[in-house]
């Protein structure tokens, strides 16, 4: 199952999975940390994973529909990278990793 923290995106993020069949738990940290030891038991839905995931999807449409949650979509996904890093350096190749994502215009 997917485990997504608690934030800022967490409902887009968790909606969106949601949305697309995954199964997706909300438990607490307490209980998310006693599964940390545990292979394949929870996989936290981190900005990679969701980049990855939407990428290979092809629910384009699901995940377009809605234009204010595909634009938090698109800050969550960002939210791990850093920004201004020319595309040559270790942060700036993480930015071609948005290529095929369908909420990312092109």
């Amino acid at each position: 199952a997917l485990y997504v923290e608690d934030g800022e995106f967490a409902g887009d993020v968790r909606g969106a999975l949601l949305d697309d069949g995954q199964p997706v738990v909300v438990v607490p940290q307490w209980v998310h940390a006693g599964f940390e030891g545990v292979d394949g038991a929870l996989q936290l839905a981190s900005p990679t994973f969701v980049r990855a995931w939407m990428s290979k999807s092809g629910r384009s449409e699901t995940l377009t529909s809605d234009k204010e949650r595909a634009g938090r979509l698109l800050q969550f996904c960002l939210s791990d990278m850093i920004l201004g890093c020319p595309a040559d350096t270790d942060g700036g190749e993480a930015y071609g990793k948005l290529c095929g994502i369908p909420i990312v215009p092109c």
